[in-house]
């Protein structure tokens, strides 16, 4: 096998390999062949690692292995970010070595300035992500962090315990992450390619860094594509084809192009490169996209996908106003939604008795938590009534404010 073709199977590979590490573990993914795929997989590696551990040191080395993860393994982080950039840098240098120079179709203002912003936009973005890293949450900025989100008391609740790590309260919409050791205000997610929590003070130039490698790649795709068109263009006014429809024709004068020279190669690689990571780029974008549009963080995109499961399978109830709709209750003033999770019932009361009596009589059943005593006024003030959630629209995100709203408040303009 050729060394192209060995390359070409890499980045295939790595491709995929990617797409599922990725997108396995998101919310919308769960139960699907993808999810099963990764999980899968990260089992399969587990199992061959700990089974070839014992036969080869009975366990020795897997504990080395984990001590050292554990007192370095943020610093071993690095190593992913360090082979990101590694990555791009290597494509950037044959781009500007092999592609750019046969570019000779494009104007001043592409060549001066389009293709430079384009090509330092991600290392500007990867700066300015890890530099504006999210505080860790302390005694010192417990009570500003406290006020920036309202407890919704559906996902993210006022009573609730403390961290059992760093032992503070919980603000809303805050998580504690174990990579880094320390609870992150606005948490989204932990960027493995960062080695860095991303939060709400960071979150705007993590969208710039992922918008940014969306245009360096997708704008490598194009132009090595146009130039490789442009070679086969040149190949077949020199190469006379007695049937210019017949493809196994036009194939073979496409792999005399990609293979004709070592630049050529270079160019063959770089797009495919740039196609598959690309179209990686931008899926992973879109669900972030799409998650700005929900009123969603990453972190929240899961437990709320848990909520909807719950209220799947009848266990998620509320008070509402039956004198008004629904959407007008759940929306207006985008009021917070009072619901309750079942989370016991012996199965003495029939389901008519049980909507009917008090949610709180804990004879017969018990829910996830107690109402406040702000609830309780509003509930004796409007005269709420107790009903079963039967969709999950009825239930109002107090943090979604509407697609440009979100953004705005996402990427703090």
């Amino acid at each position: 096998m050729s060394s192209l073709k060995v390359l070409i199977w890499a980045v295939v590979l790595f491709s995929i390999f990617l797409f599922i590490f990725l997108f396995g573990s998101l919310p919308q993914f769960q139960g699907t062949i993808l999810h099963k795929v990764r999980q899968a997989s990260v089992n399969f590696v587990i199992k061959s690692s700990q089974s070839a551990d014992r036969r080869i040191s009975k366990g020795k080395i897997g504990k080395f292995v984990h001590q050292s993860w554990h007192r370095c393994g943020h610093y071993l982080g690095w190593l992913i970010p360090v082979g990101y950039l590694a990555l791009i840098s290597c494509c950037i240098q044959l781009f500007f070595q092999d592609v750019y120079p046969e570019m000779i179709h494009i104007g001043n203002f592409q060549r001066y300035l389009v293709v430079p912003v384009i090509t330092a936009l991600p290392y500007l973005a990867t700066v300015l992500t890890i530099f504006t890293s999210p505080p860790s949450i302390s005694h010192s900025n417990i009570t500003t962090e406290t006020k920036k989100f309202r407890y919704d008391n559906i996902i993210f609740f006022e009573d609730s315990p403390h961290c059992r790590t760093c032992h503070l309260p919980k603000p809303a919409r805050s998580k504690h992450c174990s990579s880094c050791q320390g609870c992150v205000g606005g948490f989204d997610h932990h960027c493995v390619f960062l080695n860095m929590c991303i939060g709400h003070q960071n979150y705007r130039y993590f969208f710039l860094f992922l918008v940014s490698n969306v245009t360096l790649l997708s704008y490598g795709f194009l132009a090595c594509a146009s130039v490789l068109r442009g070679r086969l263009l040149v190949l077949l006014d020199k190469t006379p084809i007695s049937d210019k429809s017949t493809w196994k024709q036009y194939l073979k004068l496409l792999r005399a192009v990609c293979l004709r020279s070592k630049e050529s190669n270079n160019a063959t690689v770089l797009t495919l490169i740039c196609l598959l990571l690309s179209l990686v780029t931008i899926i992973f974008t879109s669900v972030h996209v799409y998650y700005i549009y929900l009123g969603v963080t990453t972190n929240e995109a899961d437990k709320w996908e848990d909520i909807q499961c719950a209220v799947s399978e009848g266990t998620i109830y509320g008070y509402m106003d039956p004198g008004l709709d629904f959407n007008d209750i759940t929306n207006a003033h985008n009021s917070v939604s009072i619901i309750l999770q079942r989370v016991n019932s012996e199965g003495r009361v029939s389901e008519t008795e049980y909507e009917r009596r008090d949610p709180h009589d804990t004879r017969d059943f018990t829910y996830n938590r107690e109402l406040t005593q702000e609830e309780r006024k509003e509930i004796q003030d409007k005269n709420l009534r107790f009903v079963k959630i039967l969709d999950y629209s009825m239930i109002n995100n107090i943090y979604d404010n509407g697609f440009f709203n979100n953004l705005k408040e996402r990427l703090r303009l």
